[in-house]
């Protein structure tokens, strides 16, 4: 699954994510994808970041979780993802270089 989104406050993806777990969505996925989040604020508790509320929410989540692909709404894009496309995710074993394999 992949998700990105600009200028949101964070309880608002906190809300997003909840009702995809919810719905059982993040269990059917292999892995969680997370692209551009720029102007993600939390204006509640600025010190309270989306990289606190990802590893908060995943904690206990047995699947991979990836951040900072760089695709979505941000220019330009360094990579597009076909929607709905099945993936295949190779990762080396220091999150150094990830790999990303569509299937036709």
């Amino acid at each position: 699954m992949f998700i990105e989104e600009i200028e949101e406050e964070i309880s608002r993806i906190d809300r997003m994510m909840t009702h995809l777990k919810l719905s059982g969505k993040l269990d059917d996925c292999r892995a969680v994808l997370f692209g551009n989040f720029d102007g993600c604020e939390n204006t509640y508790d600025p010190n309270y970041t989306l990289d606190d509320f990802l590893n908060n929410f995943f904690k206990d989540f047995k699947k991979p979780v990836i951040t900072g692909i760089e695709c979505g709404h941000k220019k330009p894009d360094l990579v597009t993802l076909p929607l709905g496309a099945e993936c295949t995710i190779n990762i080396d074993k220091n999150f150094d270089n990830i790999k990303i394999y569509f299937k036709k």
